[in-house]
């Protein structure tokens, strides 16, 4: 059994829409990522705070930090392409393995 950590993830960076964006409608985006990747996730002003084990936090910074990439260029993402952004790090970690 592995111990619970958190991890602080800043995301000053974004401007009021980006965040809005990378959390999607009524946080939708971090309740996926947060039932996908078995973690918890806590929005603190302009960060989040991820508690869980070390793999799942270390895979949910590298979806969040795609989906703040695609924030800072986009409007809107939909569930769709969240769906393969979480995807993608899934197949990264295991070519990482």
């Amino acid at each position: 059994m592995s111990d619970t950590i958190s991890r602080t993830v800043s995301l000053s960076h974004l401007n009021a829409s980006q965040f809005k964006t990378l959390l999607g409608e009524y946080n939708n985006h971090i309740k996926y990522i947060e039932n996908r990747l078995q973690l918890h996730i806590h929005q603190r002003k302009d960060s989040l705070v991820l508690s869980g084990e070390l793999g799942q936090i270390e895979q949910a910074e590298r979806v969040l930090m795609q989906l703040a990439e695609e924030a800072q260029s986009r409007e809107h993402i939909t569930p769709e392409e969240l769906h393969i952004l979480v995807q993608t790090s899934f197949a990264r970690e295991n070519d990482v393995d």
